[in-house]
């Protein structure tokens, strides 16, 4: 927290799901697995493709985030409905 907003976060979460949870609104962003070391991060409205350890800009309700997943195993089968299970461990700052 800095001047009672929040600048960055490490969460350690049990879902598929980075929330950006903020005064107002928790934007989120579901996270699945493409292909070995790359994921998909997702809502309604855009998609994003990054790797693991590396760090991704993303706009979420005209701000803007870097998000650095650092680990991402899967629990839930993707066929299984959203959120699933998962162990997902990600940093996320607050770029504006």
């Amino acid at each position: 927290m800095q001047s009672q907003n929040w600048v960055a976060v490490h969460e350690l979460s049990k879902i598929n799901v980075i929330r950006l949870k903020m005064p107002d609104q928790t934007p989120y962003l579901y996270v699945e697995r493409e292909k070995g070391q790359i994921l998909t991060l997702f809502d309604q409205q855009q998609n994003y493709s990054i790797k693991i350890g590396e760090v991704t800009t993303v706009n979420i309700n005209n701000q803007r985030f870097s998000i650095l997943i650092k680990k991402f195993e899967e629990v839930d089968k993707q066929s299984d409905a959203l959120p699933r299970r998962a162990s997902l461990e990600f940093i996320a700052l607050k770029i504006d």
